[in-house]
């Protein structure tokens, strides 16, 4: 029986046998693997869950814009600003053949969440991938604890229930590594140099998903060129074969991506937006924050990372010669984790590249915590591995409300896990370390139950009832535009994209806006667009007025603003001045020339914008739907009644009059509520539950 750690686990059972564990705590063992399986899964399904609640990161907004940009016959960087890798963004619309976003609200949160479901599927991915890498490593124990760890980290799972090119991105890096770790491992007459292309295929889409990849190579090249070394002189033509598959491999989706976008006629675009500007990024963050906060919230991830890192690091530099395929998943991690420091900007999802690494050699550490404690020549090692796990517990200081569970937690765990050691049992003290280990992250986990996501829904929905499929939304950064055509080319302008952009790109801005030339609907002036120039501010806060629900800001005063006039509702981009269209009616459509939207339902609810209050008289322009005699139609405005009126058939006007009194500077809401309809007669009616048909609502001095 081989017992090299190095070596790939055939089995389960192999796995058993190379462990040294008495057939008599077998059980012990089946009780650790299903204790370790059954936190996975239920951490892995509680994430449909959180997916539903979890509030949105603006990125998740702004990656589907431009998925939806795709959609719509768009180019990135040529037709719109972005300096992301395209991957995701294509591969997410394809989705939009399936979702009508356009004029369904109810479809577009629909497509939102399916495609975090996406990302679901990616993280598993990520998960199975881990337990491979663990595996190699050292058996099957090792990949499955290291699992269990990375789905116990509260930074994983967040960033995890996010839309973002990272999560497939890690999947694939991951991916990497384990080809090419394997296929490193088999002697040169079994290597599958497929495998090895295959590797390289992976990190080239991983840079296609997401940049940041990049920061990988350097690990990638150190442990090739430790592959050349190793194998001396009979074998480098062979090893210089391998390194040729996977930069062939590598540059392939590289190259392919680049000759798309030269067909296009964009190729200087892509690269420009894409990477160039990347490298004069004028943001810098520390990239401290981002491990201090890690440790804070997991710090056995961290601790046991550390012990477990250095102490394969130390065993790899006691190999004579070093392996590679030991060596790659060391270099690969480094590399990441030294990425960090040089990004210009290490947010929380860049974390998501090296993570499951560090899950794989914290469940190393965690093993050789085991081991020591069972072995009298690794006492040492026990104590310093100890000393880190207690340090990193002073950093984060972990707590429940209750301040006495976690002592007590630690104590009744921590004599259980030394009772079962001293009788033999590994695998017991360790499903016992996993349990105690597990529980403080599920307690954390608990925040994701929180819906904080409403509210971004609401205002989405807002926007798409207000705003026609050929009108314009100008936003700062908070992605409520997500399924409405951007009004600049540059569609986010957060912190770190506002200092990137030239005095020329403000001017065209202010000067678009001024003429008329720019002329969006609805301006989502949050607090990225306040922080624009003052030039800015002042020609939005003097085109627009609030409206609700806030931060959006509807546009109604332009040089051709009059307040009397027609506003037609059925209009797909109607003209200055609008009336916006709430909740309550059907699509806008069109019969013998004339442009409409049908009433839903006993309620339809307009926003009408006004200038300067004065007596008026409404006349909303409508046709009846309903055959019922006695069918009225009531107006309230600002939830004051002014009139009721019964409907006839054919097209007619219907004329209210409204009093200076009830009416407002900005936005007047205008209820328009029906005695009947449809589905009050019959609840079973499969046709539209419509009362009437408007066409517009005219605002007329007396």
């Amino acid at each position: 029986m081989d017992r090299t750690p190095n070596r790939d686990q055939d089995s389960g059972i192999k796995a058993l046998m190379v462990s040294g564990e008495a057939p008599a705590n077998r059980p012990w063992r089946t009780a650790f693997l299903a204790t370790a399986l059954a936190i996975v899964l239920l951490t892995y399904l509680l994430r449909l869950g959180f997916l539903e609640r979890r509030g949105f990161n603006p990125d998740e907004l702004q990656h589907l814009h431009s998925s939806w940009c795709i959609s719509q016959g768009l180019l990135p960087y040529r037709d719109y600003f972005d300096h992301h890798t395209p991957w995701l963004h294509f591969g997410l619309s394809v989705l939009f053949s399936y979702f009508d976003v356009t004029t369904d609200p109810e479809e577009a949160i629909s497509l939102i969440f399916s495609a975090r479901r996406a990302m679901w599927v990616a993280t598993g991915l990520i998960l199975a991938l881990t337990f491979w890498v663990g595996r190699q490593q050292r058996g099957v124990d090792v990949g499955l604890l290291a699992v269990l760890l990375l789905s116990n980290t509260l930074m994983f799972l967040g960033k995890t229930l996010e839309i973002r090119p990272d999560v497939p991105a890690s999947a694939l890096l991951v991916l990497a590594v384990a080809l090419s770790s394997g296929a490193l491992r088999a002697p040169p007459p079994h290597r599958a140099r497929w495998r090895i292309a295959s590797s390289g295929l992976a990190l080239g889409a991983a840079v296609m998903f997401t940049q940041k990849a990049l920061f990988v190579l350097p690990g990638f090249v150190a442990a090739l060129a430790l592959h050349l070394w190793e194998g001396g002189k009979s074998r480098l033509n062979e090893a210089s074969r391998d390194v040729y598959s996977l930069a062939g491999g590598f540059l392939l989706p590289i190259l392919g991506t680049l000759s798309f976008f030269a067909i296009e006629g964009a190729l200087s675009d892509f690269v420009e937006l894409s990477f160039l500007i990347n490298l004069r990024w004028k943001a810098r963050l520390s990239a401290w924050p981002l491990f201090e906060e890690l440790t804070v919230q997991n710090p056995f991830l961290v601790s046991l990372g550390a012990v477990g890192f250095g102490k394969a690091a130390v065993a790899l530099c006691r190999q004579r010669p070093p392996r590679s395929a030991t060596a790659l998943p060391l270099f690969a991690a480094s590399s990441l984790v030294l990425g960090a420091f040089l990004i210009p900007a290490p947010h929380r999802h860049y974390a998501l590249a090296f993570l499951p690494f560090a899950a794989v050699y914290a469940s190393m550490g965690l093993w050789d915590i085991v081991d020591a404690g069972s072995s009298r020549s690794d006492r040492v090692y026990l104590v310093l591995a100890v000393l880190g796990v207690s340090a990193a517990l002073v950093v984060s200081r972990p707590s429940f409300e209750q301040a006495w569970v976690y002592p007590a937690l630690w104590l009744g765990g921590g004599a259980a896990f030394f009772v079962l050691l001293r009788r033999g049992s590994r695998h017991g003290a360790a499903a016992i370390l996993l349990i105690t280990l597990s529980l403080h992250p599920l307690y954390q986990s608990r925040v994701f139950w929180e819906r904080r996501n409403w509210s971004t829904l609401q205002a989405i929905e807002w926007i798409l009832r207000n705003v026609g499929p050929d009108e314009t939304v100008l936003d700062g950064f908070s992605g409520l535009g997500v399924f409405r055509r951007h009004a600049f080319f540059f569609f986010f302008l957060h912190d770190e994209i506002r200092p990137m952009l030239r005095d020329d790109d403000w001017r065209e801005l202010i000067r678009g806006l001024e003429s008329g030339s720019i002329a969006p609907k609805v301006v989502v002036f949050d607090r990225h667009l306040e922080q624009g120039p003052a030039e800015l501010r002042e020609v939005i806060e003097r085109n627009y007025l609030p409206a609700e629900p806030e931060p959006v800001r509807v546009r109604f005063i332009q040089e051709s603003w009059r307040d009397a006039g027609p506003r037609v509702l059925g209009q797909r981009s109607s003209p200055l001045p609008y009336v916006l269209v709430e909740e309550g009616w059907y699509a806008p459509e069109e019969e013998g020339g004339i442009e409409f939207r049908r009433s839903r339902g006993k309620r339809c609810r307009l926003r009408v914008p006004i200038a300067e209050p004065a007596d008026l008289e409404a006349i909303i322009r409508g046709r009846a739907e309903m055959t019922a005699d006695d069918v009225t139609i009531e107006l309230a405005v600002n939830g004051a009644s002014v009139g009721e009126l019964e409907l006839v058939s054919g097209w007619r006007d219907y004329a209210f009059s409204i009093p200076k009194s009830r009416l407002k500077p900005g936005l007047n809401d205008f209820l328009l509520t029906y005695s009947q309809t449809p589905r009050q007669l019959d609840p079973n009616l499969p046709d539209r539950n419509t009362v009437l048909a408007v066409h517009s609502l005219s605002l007329q001095l007396p």
